[in-house]
């Protein structure tokens, strides 16, 4: 299958995947939704007056920017085990396109999939779609901090409460990642987790040839990365947006 996303883009197989899948329908929540130019809905949070994803498409920004630029189609048909770490949950778009591209690729070892997220109303929201029926799960424990999903070919944890929090009981459980999608809310809203201490944290949950890719780039977030011990380069960004940002902990050959 890997020869598929050769020939067709990356976001119209997932896209194919997810309808074929009953679809998505646009779930209860809290937060107001706005339908993109692909016809997938983002939220808008009041509380940091941002929008989740970028108008020009909420599956197609995730697809292009934590598939594409990180080259999972062919990583995972060549790797043998692989972990990746989400920060940002929201709208279960990363996560969705993860499971996907598994469930399509067929790995030999399941791939795991860690997601971090606060807000506990996102992700029972999003659990409860169509999309997640055919798999193993349990999605509402009474205090449950861990929501857990899984099928042959994934194995995905979303962990509930701050990620800072989160990522210290990942690094004393000796977690380690190859892939992180670092998709919080914009430095200004969020500054905590594009600090170099945040960084510094990712680092130490890496594996030693870890790549991390952000939609953001902004050169106060590039600059922790630099000074916590990334090597970070431009990249090209989604839509209308210039440019994006991805980080090696080995070198810029990673890419």
């Amino acid at each position: 299958m890997e020869s598929a996303f050769k020939e067709r883009s990356s976001f119209g197989i997932i896209k194919e995947f997810i309808q074929k899948r009953s679809g998505i329908q646009e779930p209860p929540t809290p937060y107001s939704k706005k339908i993109t130019e692909d016809g997938f809905y983002t939220f808008y949070s009041d509380e940091v007056s941002e929008y989740f994803h970028s108008q020009g498409g909420a599956l197609s920004e995730t697809v292009f920017q934590y598939i594409d630029l990180l080259h999972l189609p062919s990583r995972i048909s060549t790797s043998s085990k692989m972990r990746i770490l989400e920060v940002g949950f929201g709208c279960g778009w990363g996560v969705i396109s993860l499971i996907s591209l598994a469930e399509i690729l067929e790995p030999l070892e399941a791939i795991e999939i860690v997601s971090l997220e606060k807000d506990r109303r996102l992700v029972i929201s999003a659990l409860s779609q169509p999309f997640f029926k055919p798999y193993t799960h349990h999605l509402e424990c009474e205090g449950s901090e861990v929501f857990e999903v899984s099928s042959p070919y994934f194995h995905l944890k979303v962990r509930l409460g701050e990620a800072t929090e989160t990522v210290k009981a990942l690094e004393k459980e000796e977690a380690q990642f190859d892939y992180f999608i670092q998709d919080p809310f914009s430095p200004s809203k969020n500054p905590s987790l594009w600090s170099e201490d945040w960084f510094i944290s990712l680092r130490r949950i890496g594996s030693p040839r870890a790549i991390l890719s952000t939609y953001c780039a902004a050169t106060r977030a590039r600059k922790s990365m630099k000074a916590a011990g990334w090597f970070v380069c431009r990249a090209p960004g989604f839509g209308r947006k210039r440019e994006s940002t991805l980080a090696s902990l080995s070198s810029l050959e990673s890419f």
